[in-house]
């Protein structure tokens, strides 16, 4: 029997030679990364030269879950490599785990920051296999060249455009033209163009290597449609204006490089910013990007160069107070330096955070972190990892978990899984044996360990010629104990399920029975930690041995008024987008958006800051739709600062209606309610048409019931 699932933990001495780089057993950050108390770190082989690790922090902040992936570059068959969302720099988006999965990569990790909600194409220097594929900013980028060294730092590029006789500065490949002055230009990777006002010349490359080299101009596209993927000079009107209009037939020469490292050197770049750690020394990037949200705790994501050049790709998970609360980013270059890297940069960060891998046992790379939504985020593009290690015999067997860690009284899954040399799943015919050292400690039932009592020994597998042993810890009470959630509003008569998570000594997670000794004060509660609310509020409490942990319930909710209309500020994107707020007269407190997606324009907010209560759990409005289809959204800024987007309705209804959004049942608390807006699209086709909404009684919905004498608020 194989089927035996958690956390993992390797015998690889056979493998040393193939994972030279070795992570910190206990990371040694220095401020201004909080002090830790505990750290649970666990590590694997992924590939002959990759590597990854986990590390389960409690800092006297709290929690702070890390992930890494270590990647010898110059290793045999491994290569570090960019890709883009969809195979273009404009696209829907996509997630890194389908990034990942289809170029068949063992690790990776987002990229570079992006036009989140409308073309996804991202800012900075994009070079794949070689190629160019978009120019770069002032900020910084993580490089590698042809001889396996990587890179951090700012990219640039010089370049001119010649037809005929006139010369002119090439401003930017694959970006549309930010002012009326520039000259870009556009190559298939980009995707389908936009309607513009830029002059697009279409052009049919002749010689050379993409972006530089000659082409024959082939006419002048419609920029007042839809342009397909293809190769063209976007002109600005200003430097149309200096250039002239090229017929077809004429040849353009483009020419120019990248410095301070050329072109020809590189195999890939890939953009973020800012740079971290220099020569192991922080570093204040004035480039940013920066502003107020990064200094704050966040979801972080970044790649770093150790001294024997060993990139290191790391993430932190944050936003969620029960399991990672994040990092600064002047923490994360603390904890950067400490896994050994003395150049940094950072990537992305949010809800974009995602690292990925193929653990062993794995076919295929998956997300190891937990994203700050909720789920993945489709992002614009990620840095890969891949092995080209061939597959064979088994060598070794893996366990996962690495140790069995019980209270007395669980069950643990475990997977015994044989690898090859280059650490894939190995097929093999062998039986297992397993048995238990001592014998009373725990028994091995159907591929699950059984925690009997209290004490140490280990699990023995054999197959074949093959072994492994896999310590087993047993505790009779956990160290630490929570409950998720630990506070909730719910309706009566709703169904919570609730679980327990429970720590040893130096945090490693402890399986627990599924039968617990539950209570609730007010409602009712199952051993496995189902609850059905009652008709009041209620504490939900647990207890393994001495160890107790509490959570709070509330039961129901009113609608309680909200000033946030009546001072709120017009915004449209883009800036000049043609939308219009003003007071309605059918109701005090009504206000009439007006608004126009008919040519580009993509939202119209009604912007403002406002806190609301610690018991607020959503918002509620009264809406007079116009049936065209557009999105109504809200923004709210959580108490870990992350600005979390929720759709209240699709505006594809004519006449009032009262509509109500909850937060998410994770989301700390207290919030910020920052905006009430319309977008022309979300998963979906654009709205494009112009109409106007009434946005009225915007309320807060707060847990628990409206006090004595309240009058009722919001429609039924």
């Amino acid at each position: 029997m194989r089927t035996l699932c958690a956390v993992v933990v390797f015998f690889f001495v056979t493998l040393a030679s193939a994972h030279a780089y070795t992570f910190p057993a206990r990371l040694a950050a220095t401020a201004p990364f909080p002090a830790i108390d505990t750290e649970a770190p666990t590590f694997w082989p992924l590939a002959p030269g990759v590597d990854y690790a986990e590390y389960a922090l409690q800092t006297i902040d709290g929690p702070i879950e890390v992930r890494a992936v270590a990647i010898d570059p110059h290793a045999p068959g491994v290569r570090i490599e960019d890709a883009l969302a969809n195979d273009r720099l404009t696209s829907p988006g996509e997630t890194v785990t389908s990034m990942a999965q289809r170029a068949h990569a063992v690790a990776g990790i987002n990229g570079d920051f992006f036009a989140i909600g409308s073309t996804n194409e991202p800012l900075n220097v994009v070079v794949h296999d070689g190629t160019l594929l978009r120019g770069p900013m002032q900020r910084a980028a993580f490089a590698l060249d042809r001889d396996g060294h990587a890179s951090i730092g700012e990219l640039s590029l010089s370049g001119t455009i010649a037809i005929g006789s006139t010369t002119m500065p090439l401003d930017a490949v694959d970006a549309l033209p930010s002012s009326s002055n520039v000259i870009a230009l556009i190559e298939p990777a980009f995707g389908d163009l936009p309607p513009s006002q830029t002059t697009l010349v279409a052009l049919q490359p002749l010689d050379g290597s993409a972006p530089f080299g000659r082409y024959r101009v082939s006419g002048i596209a419609d920029n007042a449609t839809d342009a397909p993927a293809g190769y063209y000079l976007a002109i600005g009107s200003s430097a149309l204006a200096k250039l002239g209009l090229p017929a077809a037939g004429d040849v353009v020469t483009i020419a120019g490089d990248l410095a301070p490292a050329p072109l020809a050197s590189l195999t890939t770049a890939i953009g973020g910013g800012p740079v971290l750690l220099r020569d192991g020394v922080a570093v204040d990037d004035p480039d940013g990007p920066n502003g107020l949200e990064f200094t704050q705790r966040i979801p972080i994501s970044g790649a770093g160069i150790a001294l024997d050049g060993t990139v290191l790709l790391v993430e932190v998970d944050g936003r969620q107070p029960a399991s990672s609360i994040g990092v600064t980013r002047a923490q994360f270059a603390a904890l950067l330096a400490s896994l050994g890297a003395r150049d940094a940069m950072a990537f992305d960060g949010g809800g974009s955070s995602t690292l990925v891998a193929r653990l062993p046992g794995d076919t295929d790379a998956v997300m190891q972190n937990l994203p700050s939504d909720g789920k993945q985020r489709r992002v614009a593009n990620a840095l890969l990892v891949m092995s080209d290690a061939p597959q064979g015999p088994p060598v070794t067997l893996a366990a996962l978990p690495q140790a069995v860690r019980a209270i007395v009284g669980a069950r643990v899954p475990v997977r015994i899984v044989a690898l090859d040399a280059g650490d894939h799943t190995a097929a093999d015919t062998d039986p297992v044996e397993v048995h238990v050292e001592p014998a009373g400690l725990a028994s091995f039932e159907g591929g699950d360990v059984v925690a009997l009592r209290a004490g140490n020994g280990v699990l023995n597998v054999q197959e074949g010629p093959l072994t492994a042993r896999v310590p087993i810890i047993v505790d009779a009470q956990p160290a630490r104990l929570r409950i998720e959630p630990a506070t909730i509003n719910a309706a009566r008569d709703a169904h919570i399920s609730f679980a327990a998570r429970a720590y040893d000594r130096n945090g490693y997670p402890l399986a627990l029975p599924e039968q617990l000794s539950w209570t609730a004060t007010s409602g009712r509660i199952a051993p496995d930690g189902t609850y059905v609310a009652g008709a009041g509020d209620a504490t939900v409490g647990l207890s393994v041995g001495t160890s107790q942990a509490l959570a709070s319930v509330s039961v129901g909710s009113h609608e309680a008024p909200f000033p946030f209309l009546r001072t709120a500020h017009l915004v449209s994107v883009p800036h000049d987008a043609p939308a219009r707020s003003a007071q309605d007269t059918s109701c005090p407190d009504c206000v009439g958006l007006t608004y126009d997606f008919s040519n580009g324009a993509r939202a119209a907010f009604l912007d403002n800051d406002a806190a609301l209560t610690p018991d607020t759990v959503g918002i509620a409005m009264d809406v007079n739709g116009d049936a065209n289809g557009e999105i109504l959204r809200v923004a709210v800024q959580s108490a870990a600062d992350e600005r979390i987007l929720l759709t209240a309705a699709r505006i594809d209804f004519r006449g009032p209606r009262h509509v109500v959004v909850r937060f998410p049942a994770t989301m700390p608390l207290p919030a910020h309610l920052r905006s009430v807006y319309l977008v022309n699209a979300i998963d979906g086709p654009p709205v494009r048409s112009a109409g106007r909404i009434v946005i009225g009684g915007l309320r807060a919905v707060v847990a628990g019931s409206a006090p004595t004498g309240a009058p009722p608020q919001g429609r039924q």
